[in-house]
C-alpha cells in the first residue's frame, strides 16, 4: 500500500509543476540569465586551494572540481547551491533536469531539501541523489556527514537526461527519477523522517571516496512549497490515479521562474 501511495503521488508530480499553484511559494531558475546570483554557493575545499567551478554553458548549470588535496583530512570534494529565499515548510515538491555527468567518477549528485543555515561544519538536510554506482537514494545530511534511508538500484546512462523530483507529501520524504517526456524510470523510493521540518532547496555533488573528482550538469530547476495543499493539487493527484492505471495524461513543459 505504502509503495502504491508513493507511485500515485510521484506520478502527479511532473503535473503538478506544470501549473501555478494558487497560495503556494514558488521558485524557479533555467540558468539561461549564466548567472547563480540567487544562489548560496557551497565549496569547502576553496580554501584549501581545491574549490569546485560553477558555470553555464549553454545555458546550463555545471558543477566540476578535481580530486581533493587531501581527503582524510578535508574529506572528498563536494560542493552545493542552496535557495533560501523559499522557505520550505509543510508541502513541499521540487525537480531538477540532469543533462549529463562524468561515469568515470564514483560521484552522486542531486536535489537537497530543508537545508540548513549553511556553515563551517557543512550541509545538514535532506537529498535524493544518482550515485553513479547505480544507485538512487534518500538520504538525511548532519554536518556533511551523510546517511542513507532508502535506496534502490537503477542504472541512468549519461548520455541521456532526466528529471529527479524530490516532495514532502503529508509527512513522508519521496523521490523519482524520470525521463524528460515524462516517464518513470523506476518505481519511486520513500521514507518517513521528521529530522528536518523547514529549510532551503537546492543542488548538491560528491565524490563519494575521495579518488576522483566530480561533474554533472544541471537545469530547469523549479521548487513550491505550500503549508496545506491547495484543492488543485488535491485533484491532480487523482489525475495521478489515472496515470497508474494506464492512462496517458499529455504532459507540457514547465515555465521557468526567476
Amino acid at each position: 500500500m505504502k509503495t502504491l501511495l508513493r507511485i500515485l503521488l510521484l506520478n502527479v508530480v511532473p503535473i503538478c509543476l506544470n501549473y501555478a499553484v494558487q497560495g503556494a511559494a514558488v521558485i524557479g531558475d533555467s540558468f539561461d540569465s549564466g548567472t547563480d546570483s540567487a544562489w548560496t554557493r557551497y565549496d569547502p575545499l576553496a580554501g584549501a586551494g581545491a574549490g569546485a567551478t560553477f558555470s553555464f554553458p549553454n545555458g546550463l548549470y555545471q558543477i566540476q572540481g578535481a580530486v581533493s588535496p587531501d581527503p582524510t583530512t578535508l574529506g572528498p570534494i563536494r560542493a552545493a547551491s542552496v535557495r533560501y529565499d523559499l522557505a520550505m515548510t509543510g508541502y513541499q515538491l521540487e525537480e531538477v533536469e540532469i543533462h549529463g555527468w562524468d561515469n568515470n567518477l564514483k560521484e552522486s549528485f542531486g536535489l537537497l531539501s530543508f537545508v540548513q543555515p549553511l556553515t563551517h561544519d557543512g550541509i545538514s538536510g535532506y537529498a535524493l541523489t544518482y550515485s553513479t554506482s547505480g544507485l538512487l537514494s534518500l538520504s538525511i545530511f548532519r554536518n556533511d556527514v551523510a546517511t542513507v534511508l532508502a535506496s534502490k538500484q537503477v542504472t541512468l546512462k549519461p548520455d541521456n537526461s532526466y528529471r529527479l523530483l524530490l516532495a514532502d507529501v503529508f509527512g513522508t520524504l519521496n523521490g523519482a527519477v524520470y525521463t524528460l517526456d515524462g516517464q518513470l524510470v523506476t518505481l519511486p523510493i520513500g521514507i518517513r523522517d521528521s529530522t528536518y521540518s523547514s529549510g532551503g532547496v537546492g543542488l548538491h555533488v560528491a565524490n563519494n571516496d575521495g579518488s576522483g573528482g566530480i561533474d554533472v550538469t544541471f537545469d530547469n530547476f523549479t521548487a513550491f512549497s505550500t503549508s496545506v495543499p491547495e484543492p488543485s493539487i488535491v485533484g491532480l493527484m487523482a489525475l495521478g490515479c489515472i496515470t497508474v492505471c494506464g492512462v496517458r495524461i499529455s504532459r507540457r513543459r514547465h515555465s521557468s521562474y526567476k
